[in-house]
């Protein structure tokens, strides 16, 4: 939970199409969804709009296996957890 009290959960996990980040309010800023692979590494990296309550997750893969999400506005990480990809 961040200090302006935001949080956000990923629905549909494994992953599909409509997976989505779920926010308990609107963002009031621009967040930065970050994703790595299972060795840390940052594979992928988008810019959610401020007045998001939903964010679809975006395709950053094809390879199966299990990813990591970090989901962060300018001063709090917001969420973070892991993803599963099956093909």
């Amino acid at each position: 939970v961040s200090e302006t009290g935001q949080t956000a959960i990923l629905i549909g996990n494994p992953l599909t199409k409509e997976s989505s980040f779920k926010f308990n309010k609107e963002t009031i800023e621009e967040n930065k969804l970050n994703i790595y692979n299972e060795l840390t590494q940052l594979i992928s990296e988008y810019v959610i709009p401020i007045k998001t309550k939903d964010f679809i997750v975006p395709s950053f893969t094809t390879q199966p296996g299990i990813y990591f999400y970090e989901i962060r506005n300018s001063n709090n990480t917001i969420a973070k957890g892991k993803m599963i990809y099956i093909k």
